[in-house]
C-alpha cells in the first residue's frame, strides 16, 4: 500500500500542460482552416507564450519525479506490477510510462524546431 507522501509523485502540473497542449492544437487547427486568408502560426505562440511557463516547473522537478517514481515501483511491488500491467495495454503502444513523462521535456525544443522550419519557408 502506498504511503500518503508517495501518492503525489510531483505530477502536479501535468493537467496544466495538457490544457496548454489542447489549446495549442485547437488554435493550430483554426490556423489551418483559415490558412488561405491568414498564414500565421507565430501568433499562436505569441498568444500562448506566457502559458509556456508551465513547462518550467515540470522541468525543475523532472529528475526528482523520475527518481521518486522508480523508488515507488521498487518500494511497493504491487504498484510496480500495476505499472507494468498498465504499460502492456495497447494504449501505451509498447512504451513505458517514463517515455510519456519525458514528452513535456521534449516539447519546447520541438516548438523551437517547428518555428525554425516555418521561418525557412516564409517569403
Amino acid at each position: 500500500r502506498l504511503m500518503e507522501q508517495d501518492k503525489v509523485l510531483n505530477f502536479s502540473n501535468l493537467p496544466e500542460i495538457c490544457k496548454l497542449s489542447e489549446d495549442l492544437i485547437r488554435d493550430f487547427e483554426v490556423c489551418l482552416h483559415t490558412w488561405d486568408s491568414c498564414q500565421k502560426i507565430g501568433d499562436v505562440f505569441v498568444r500562448h507564450g506566457p502559458s509556456l511557463d508551465v513547462y518550467t516547473e515540470y522541468l525543475k522537478n523532472f529528475s526528482a519525479m523520475n527518481n521518486h517514481f522508480d523508488q515507488c515501483c521498487h518500494k511497493y511491488p504491487e504498484f510496480g506490477k500495476l505499472v507494468s500491467k498498465f504499460e502492456k495495454l495497447p494504449k501505451c503502444r509498447s512504451l513505458r510510462i517514463k517515455h510519456f513523462l519525458l514528452k513535456p521535456v521534449q516539447r519546447l525544443p520541438q516548438y523551437k524546431l517547428l518555428l525554425g522550419e516555418y521561418l525557412k519557408h516564409l517569403d
